[in-house]
């Protein structure tokens, strides 16, 4: 007996982190799947994602290069690298053109990004909101009788919202981001190698501490969200009922 006994526990220890891995890697899969299928809803209309992916870079750039024109044609070129010697202030003209010029041309990128970001993810949505639909008129009626109707309201607007600020929002916000410390490290690497090598693991730190503190918040915004899926359940429920209470006279 103790010896089935122990090989019995010995087995079950061995499938507990088993078991666990399975899960984590069909946590994975499924997350996989659905940045898939969103991008195959984004497929569809890849003119609009290749020009607001342009819009994005070269807005990046153009913020970029601002304070590279101030800092080497300005200082190095009209004010002589503080050598009031070797002064030209012939040149001032040409900074303040071109500081003009790249400011006009990234309020037109930044025009062209909005724009183009909100056409791709309306019709995006749209397109996805139809599919939930069609996909919940399908459903069995058991699923109505487990499920509340707000839920299903919840799942059919609140969850399609987030993908569309995810789409105008985080998207934009991650790339132009990517672009620009990107391209900083790179002038600075050119300007000075020494400090390059001392900020580059400044980033790598920011890096991981956002990665360390992403699983909390994610847990954290799912929490939220199903509570905001109960809460609107309820008031669903509510506000349909309150018609029939008033016509009985309650």
């Amino acid at each position: 007996m103790g010896r089935h006994g122990r090989s019995k526990d010995i087995r079950l220890d061995r499938w507990g982190p088993r078991a666990d891995l399975s899960q984590a890697k069909t946590g994975e899969h499924s997350r996989r799947q659905t940045v898939f299928r969103l991008l195959s809803y984004v497929k569809i209309h890849w003119p609009y994602a290749v020009g607001v992916t342009v819009a994005i870079i070269s807005g990046a750039a153009l913020n970029l290069a601002q304070p590279w024109i101030m800092g080497f044609v300005f200082f190095n070129g009209v004010l002589g690298g503080g050598n009031l010697g070797g002064a030209n202030l012939g040149l001032l003209p040409w900074v303040i053109f071109l500081l003009g010029l790249t400011f006009g041309l990234n309020q037109i990128s930044s025009f062209f990004q909005v724009y183009l970001s909100e056409v791709l993810s309306q019709r995006t949505i749209h397109r996805l909101r139809s599919d939930v639909y069609q996909h919940i008129e399908l459903l069995p009626v058991g699923v109505f009788d487990k499920s509340h109707s707000g839920d299903l309201v919840s799942r059919l607007v609140s969850d399609t919202t987030e993908v569309e600020k995810f789409m105008e929002e985080d998207v934009a916000g991650f790339v132009s981001n990517a672009v620009t410390v990107a391209g900083a490290l790179g002038l600075l690497f050119l300007v000075d190698r020494r400090l390059t090598l001392l900020v580059a693991p400044a980033c790598v730190v920011l890096v991981i501490v956002v990665n360390l503190f992403k699983r909390t918040i994610k847990r954290f915004t799912a929490r939220i969200r199903e509570a905001f899926a109960e809460m609107t359940s309820q008031a669903f429920e509510v506000f349909s009922g309150i018609r029939i209470m008033k016509s009985f006279g309650l």
